[in-house]
C-alpha cells in the first residue's frame, strides 16, 4: 500500500501544538470539561500531561488482509477468518471491567489486588481522506462501521457504527470520523482485527454510493510496537482511512459511573473525556 503524506491540516495541526502549548490550568480545565474534544486540542492534552508525543510514528508495515472485503471476509475459508471468527457478526457482549473489579471479602479487596496490568489497544481518531472529489471542501455524508475482534471473545466491539439512513458529515475542515466508546477495553494479550467498512452517499449526480475503505488489518502482540503514539493508513478503492493509536504494554480498563439527581424527561445526552497517568498513583 503506497504511503499517504500528512495532508495540509495535518501539518498546519502539528505547527500549532508547538506555537500553543496548553498551560497546567488548561489541562485542570481540560480534563475536568465535558463534550466534544478537537483533535488538535486532544493532541496537545496527550503531550503536556501525559508526555506522548503529538507527531505519530508511521507504522512499519499495515496493509488490508487477503479476502477481507465485505463479500470474502464473513464466507471466506482462510485461516485468519476462522481465527477471528468473522462469520460471527453479533456485537461483544463482555462486560467491561472484567479484570479491575476485585472480588472476595471487603478487607481482602482493601488490603490486596491479584489483577495485574495487560497489553491494550486505544484507537485515538480515525481521520477520513476521499479520492472522489477534486473539491474537498465540498462535505460527503459518509456511513458504515469501524469494529475490532480480541482475542476475549472475537466479537464486534464498535467504534463507529451508522447506517445509511444515519450518515455523518464531513469535509474538509472536520474530516475525523466521531467515535463511539467501545463497549469494553480492547485487548492485546495475544492479536486483534480491525474490521472496516466506510461508504459515502451517492453524490449530486450521481446514484450509486461508493465504497471508500473496506477491508480488515490486524495487529499481532508478537509483532507491535508498544507505548507508541502510531499512525496506520489503510487505503480503499476511493479513499483512506488514517488511524492514530497507541498500543499500551501494561494498562487497566477503567470507566466512570455517574449518578444523577435529576433526569429531563425527554432525556439527553453527554459526552466526556478524560485521561490519568499511572505513575501518578505508584508507591515510592
Amino acid at each position: 500500500m503506497p504511503e499517504l503524506p500528512l495532508s495540509h491540516e495535518e501539518d498546519k495541526e502539528e505547527e500549532d501544538l508547538e506555537d500553543n502549548p496548553l498551560e497546567p490550568e488548561d489541562v485542570l480545565r481540560f480534563v475536568q470539561s465535558a463534550g466534544h474534544v478537537e483533535p488538535a486540542k486532544r493532541a496537545r492534552l496527550m503531550r503536556d500531561a501525559l508526555g506522548v508525543p503529538p507527531k505519530p510514528r508511521d507504522w512499519p508495515s499495515s496493509c488490508l488482509l487477503p479476502e477481507s472485503s465485505r463479500d470474502c471476509r464473513h464466507a471466506g475459508g482462510l485461516q485468519w477468518h476462522h481465527t477471528y471468527q468473522m462469520d460471527k457478526l453479533s456485537e461483544t457482549c463482555l462486560p467491561p471491567m472484567r479484570y479491575t473489579e476485585c472480588c472476595g471479602e471487603a478487607s481482602v479487596r482493601q488490603e490486596r489486588c491479584f489483577h495485574k496490568p495487560g497489553p491494550m489497544l486505544q484507537i485515538f481518531s480515525a481521520r477520513v481522506q476521499t479520492f472522489l472529489l477534486a473539491d474537498n471542501s465540498i462535505p460527503i455524508e459518509v456511513y458504515g462501521y469501524i469494529a475490532v475482534r480480541d482475542s476475549e471473545d472475537y466479537r464486534r466491539n464498535y467504534l463507529f457504527n451508522r447506517s445509511r439512513h444515519n450518515p455523518l458529515t464531513i469535509n474538509s475542515a472536520s474530516d475525523y470520523l466521531r467515535l463511539l466508546s467501545p463497549k469494553r477495553g480492547l485487548s492485546m494479550q495475544f492479536d486483534c482485527v480491525v474490521e472496516v467498512d466506510i461508504r459515502t452517499k451517492a453524490l449530486l449526480g450521481e446514484t450509486n454510493d461508493k465504497t471508500l475503505v473496506d477491508g480488515c488489518f490486524d495487529l499481532i502482540e508478537g509483532r507491535a510496537t508498544f507505548d507508541v503514539l502510531s499512525r496506520i493508513p489503510v487505503e480503499g478503492e476511493h479513499g483512506a482511512l488514517v488511524f492514530n493509536l497507541i498500543l499500551f504494554r501494561r494498562s487497566v480498563e477503567a470507566t466512570i459511573c455517574m449518578d444523577f439527581l435529576e433526569v429531563p424527561g425527554d432525556g439527553f445526552d453527554i459526552k466526556m473525556c478524560g485521561f490519568t497517568a499511572i505513575w501518578k498513583n505508584l508507591p515510592s
